[in-house]
């Protein structure tokens, strides 16, 4: 199994994402952030377990880019994959600078994230 961490503001996103990881059988989410905890939890979560999938809710770019920065000076093993509804091609630029490894269109299925934590 993966170990997971999931990060989004939305309650019912995370929700979603719980069952969807569930019934992959591959994951196992270490710590569900939602909403966002303190970064301490979630540092202690990345170097607590050995974590191969941050996944991030991109809705709120900018929030997420701070979260991303911040989990990049950690110096965290983990892929930092992030999902939203849609990006253009400048939008997908920026992710990838910032250090997203891979980009999920939400919603996503099992084998999707699944593919995207393989492929990042």
């Amino acid at each position: 199994m993966l170990n997971l961490v999931l990060l989004t503001p939305n309650t019912r996103t995370a929700d979603a994402i719980e069952q969807l990881t569930q019934e992959s059988g591959v994951f196992n989410i270490v710590l569900r952030g939602s909403p966002i905890p303190i970064m301490a939890d979630v540092f202690r979560a990345l170097h607590g377990h050995d974590v191969a999938v941050i996944l991030v809710d991109l809705g709120d770019w900018e929030a997420a880019f701070q979260l991303v920065g911040q989990i990049q000076r950690s110096s965290s093993s983990g892929l930092i994959i992030g999902f939203r509804p849609g990006w253009n091609a400048a939008e997908q630029a920026e992710f990838e600078a910032a250090g997203i490894s891979g980009l999920l269109h939400e919603p996503f299925s099992p084998f999707e994230l699944q593919a995207a934590a393989y492929d990042a």
